[in-house]
């Protein structure tokens, strides 16, 4: 009777092994589809960068590296990047000729302070958003401008609650709560003339 439970425990802990030795290649399909299905925003990486990828499709978050860049370049495939900062902001290399060299889509809608967030910068990021190739990476410094232009996103394009587009906005990076009413008086505005989009 030992000898059948030592056999049982040695082929559980062989199967359990057997489990554990998913390729990598294997494991990204499976991650990949689950994304895919998932509408919403959950923890991802590029590189060594921590994001969030929202509905599988768009990455959001702070600036990323060099490295990082060559590095979504081959997973997941980055084809396009929407950069929300300001010429004057050091990044630590010139991210549009990186990109280039890589040959991604490279756009930029400079954008400050809540006070800098315009219609005209809401319009063009919404824009670029629905219009680019995906996987697409939207970024700024440190997420705070992506979660704003998110929320905006979500509220229009999708039809999210203000309550439930900050929540993923948070995810984004938000933490400036200034930029908030900025973006609800813009959704407001625009649901109200939906022509001007």
């Amino acid at each position: 009777m030992r000898h059948v439970l030592v056999e049982c425990v040695l082929l559980a802990v062989a199967a359990a092994s057997l489990v554990g030795c998913e390729t990598t290649s294997a494991s990204r399909e499976r991650a990949d589809a689950a994304a895919a299905a998932n509408h919403g925003v959950q923890s991802a990486s590029l590189g060594a960068h921590d994001m969030a990828l929202a509905d599988g499709k768009v990455y959001l978050g702070g600036q990323p590296s060099r490295a990082d860049l060559a590095a979504a370049a081959r997973y997941p495939g980055i084809e396009s990047v929407l950069d929300l900062r300001r010429e004057s902001e050091n990044r630590g290399f010139d991210e549009a000729a990186e990109l280039d060299r890589l040959d991604i889509e490279y756009e930029n809608v400079p954008v400050g302070g809540p006070d800098q967030l315009t219609d005209e910068a809401l319009d063009e990021s919404l824009r670029i958003i629905r219009t680019s190739e995906k996987p697409l990476l939207v970024h700024c410094a440190s997420g705070n401008r992506v979660g704003a232009v998110w929320m905006a996103w979500r509220m229009l394009e999708d039809g999210y609650t203000a309550e439930r587009a900050e929540a993923e906005a948070r995810l984004a990076g938000l933490r400036n709560d200034e930029f908030i009413p900025v973006v609800l008086d813009y959704v407001q505005r625009r649901r109200a003339a939906p022509d001007r989009q």
